[in-house]
């Protein structure tokens, strides 16, 4: 992958914390590289580094370094996001299905937004299925897709980029 590729998808990711907005979905299979990506958001957006956490069906909620492992369900894992003390990024691998299948897990995706806006709490949902809700769409939460391109040309963002008093973050290709 080109590096002005990955500087663009780094640069949106930064975007979307910067603008405060709690709540993105990233469109993607490549978990290592979205992973990659927000380890240098969490060090770069921040005064100080914050932690990355991340969840998935089969692993439960772990930080990013190993530690701090809970097998959580997703409902649970969305309360350890609202009851979390402190900013942190909160990466939900293949949450798609349980956003389908459970309307109190698109309910508390709601609630979430409002208890995370500007207090430096990020929950970002990666999937290789785009699968975004009405309900969660409508809330004004920035959603971003983000699939590395066969080619190695340098991909434009598909829309041009907002302000960042936006009520979402733009969507980038990369």
């Amino acid at each position: 992958m080109s590096e002005a590729t990955e500087s663009r998808a780094l640069r949106t990711l930064v975007d979307i914390v910067e603008s405060g907005r709690p709540l993105a979905y990233i469109h993607s299979a490549e978990e290592q590289r979205v992973r990659a990506l927000l380890r240098e958001t969490a060090r770069t957006c921040f005064s100080a580094a914050v932690p990355l956490w991340i969840w998935s069906l089969t692993e439960g909620m772990r930080r990013d370094d190993g530690t701090g492992v809970e097998q959580l369900g997703p409902r649970a894992a969305l309360d350890f996001v609202a009851t979390y003390d402190g900013a942190a990024l909160f990466l939900f691998e293949d949450f798609h299905e349980p956003m389908r299948e459970a309307p109190d897990i698109r309910r508390r995706l709601r609630d979430l937004y409002e208890l995370c806006f500007d207090r430096g709490k990020f929950l970002l949902i990666c999937s290789p299925v785009k699968f975004i809700p009405e309900e969660i769409e409508r809330s004004s939460a920035g959603f971003c897709g983000a699939r590395r391109r066969r080619s190695r040309q340098p991909v434009a963002a598909s829309t041009p980029p907002r302000p960042r008093s936006s009520s979402s973050a733009g969507l980038f290709r990369g």
